[in-house]
């Protein structure tokens, strides 16, 4: 569904390419299920006019003893006439960037990389 020149914009960093946006992807699900023992993800399409998505993207991260953090973003897809997807911005606040980072750091858990939308 990505465009051959999709764009992934996110806190942090950018790159360009459907190879690449799907690497991305990819490694922050891998780091996810690595770092934490129960990780579920879910997303809701908060609003769709044709061109323009926006999604709400909510990751639940656990590590033992029993540790939960909800991490809570918005992904904005910008959509071509074909219906591929030619721009992924991932939005997150400052405040809930740096709970999730707290989080990370607080349970052990390796560094999130940049892709898992808590960059910056």
């Amino acid at each position: 569904m990505l465009a051959e020149d999709c764009e992934l914009i996110a806190p942090g960093h950018s790159v360009r390419g459907a190879t690449r946006v799907a690497e991305v992807f990819r490694a922050a699900a891998a780091w996810a299920e690595r770092a934490f023992d129960e990780c579920r993800h879910e997303s809701v399409v908060a609003r769709f006019d044709g061109e323009q998505a926006e999604l709400e993207i909510t990751s639940y991260l656990m590590r033992v003893p029993g540790r939960w953090h909800r991490f809570r973003r918005t992904r904005r897809l910008t959509v071509q006439r074909d219906g591929r997807i030619a721009r992924i911005t991932d939005v997150a606040d400052d405040a809930t960037r740096a709970e999730f980072r707290v989080f990370v750091d607080t349970c052990g858990a390796p560094p999130a990389p940049l892709a898992f939308g808590a960059g910056g």
